[in-house]
């Protein structure tokens, strides 16, 4: 869950102790790949693929990282298809295209059942059973869950609020940033998923969700963007790439609207949404509205107390649950940011892929996307597919069908741009 992922401060403890012990973070072991470790099948645009970014790019989900769950993930599964050796959960590291995998169950392990809170394995939020080794040469997917948009380049900037994700940039990066990483692996072609961590801290927070003081300005984005961008167009050999697009959190069904608990109250006796949770404004310049969101982390507790016979009236008048216009101020500062990366894209000669598109396409699919609470305990999805089979156990990060789809909308728009011929997953 980026940089709110709800980890406990014990869970920050034992993950801190961990990197003391991590031979995995030797900083002085990285070295990029040669020519010899690359099939001459691959086309030369993509020798090195490096792939920058956050949770998503990671493999987060569930709530949890894994080699399982980061074997699923989009840059695997698209180095895969450009013909690039990617690892498996036995790799050698014999590898032209390497993540730095975690051991199973994880760290921490993934839902299994979002409402009981169990975790693969039987962990917990402290179980952290840190990097797999061997240690590859040089890694290639340099994300990592929690990272803002100003961590790509620097961890001393004032607007870094730490965070129990940090211990993230020691595990899976050596406690350099994603930039300086960058250089060293000299990349020839770039991924670059970054920005839903920015907006995402004001979705989870359990206080006052919604505060615009907890996500950047349209402006401070573009200065810290464009702070990464002058970075990246420094590497010497990059020679093409793909910007994406912030993803619309307030479209994420962890934070459904106030209407699903509705219609939820109507087969929950003992379960009273006061009207208050309609609500509805108009979203200036268009002719959508935005609702009341209702934070899974607020509702749920609210709706497991109701279904189990004891009564519960869910106001949406608190701070606890989103207003119709901190709802808007979270979709206007996500457009704005995306007009930025797509601008950036433009100058760059790259490609920007915005992936709200194929994101809303997903949402015409009840099965696909769909809100909580609208289904009721005994549906079959309900424990193994609660948000759809799109999402993850969270309701916030791609299953890993989603990110096959990912995959494929990347791949037709670098074979459009770049003349390639990468083949589709899913053809």
């Amino acid at each position: 869950m980026d940089r709110s992922l709800r980890l406990n401060r014990f869970v920050a403890g034992a993950l801190v102790a961990a990197t003391l012990t991590m031979s995995a973070c030797d900083k002085d072991s990285l070295q990029p790949p040669t020519a010899s470790n690359v099939s001459t099948s691959v086309q030369p645009l993509f020798t090195r693929y490096v792939a920058i970014g956050n949770s998503i790019t990671a493999g987060l989900q569930s709530g949890g990282i894994n080699d399982s769950t980061q074997l699923e993930a989009y840059p695997v599964l698209l180095a895969r298809q450009m013909g690039l050796q990617t690892p498996d959960a036995n790799t050698s590291w014999t590898n032209s295209w390497n993540t730095p995998l975690m051991r199973g169950p994880g760290c921490p392990p993934p839902y299994t059942n979002i409402f009981t809170q169990t975790r693969l394995g039987g962990g917990d939020a402290t179980t952290c059973l840190f990097r797999q080794v061997p240690i590859p040469p040089f890694v290639n997917n340099i994300s990592f869950p929690g990272a803002d948009v100003v961590e790509t380049f620097t961890y001393y900037s004032p607007s870094i609020v730490p965070s129990v994700t940090d211990v993230y940039k020691t595990f899976l990066l050596g406690g350099r940033t994603q930039v300086e990483i960058a250089r060293l692996m000299d990349p020839t072609f770039l991924t670059v998923w970054i920005g839903n961590g920015d907006i995402l801290d004001a979705l989870l927070d359990t206080s006052d969700p919604g505060n615009p003081n907890l996500y950047p300005t349209p402006e401070e984005f573009h200065a810290t963007y464009h702070q990464m961008i002058d970075s990246l167009v420094q590497l010497r050999n990059v020679q093409g790439g793909v910007l994406l697009g912030v993803v619309q959190v307030t479209a994420a069904p962890y934070a459904s609207v106030g209407g699903a608990y509705f219609q939820a109250s109507l087969a929950i006796p003992d379960l009273t949404v006061d009207v208050n949770c309609l609500a509805k404004e108009e979203i200036p310049f268009t002719t959508d509205s935005a609702s009341v969101l209702v934070p899974f982390h607020y509702g749920a507790p609210i709706v497991g107390a109701a279904s189990a016979g004891v009564p519960q009236t869910l106001d949406c008048s608190v701070d606890e649950v989103i207003s119709p216009t901190e709802a808007i101020g979270m979709i206007s500062a996500v457009a704005q940011y995306n007009s930025i990366i797509a601008s950036s894209a433009e100058s760059l000669d790259w490609i920007y892929l915005d992936p709200n598109v194929l994101l809303a396409g997903l949402a015409q699919d009840p099965t696909a996307i769909r809100p909580f609470p609208a289904f009721s305990p005994a549906d079959p999805q309900h424990d193994t597919e609660p948000f759809g089979w799109a999402l993850s156990l969270d309701g916030l990060h791609p299953s890993g069908r989603a990110h096959v789809l990912v995959t494929d909308a990347l791949i037709d728009a670098i074979n459009a741009k770049y003349s390639a011929a990468i083949p589709q997953i899913n053809p």
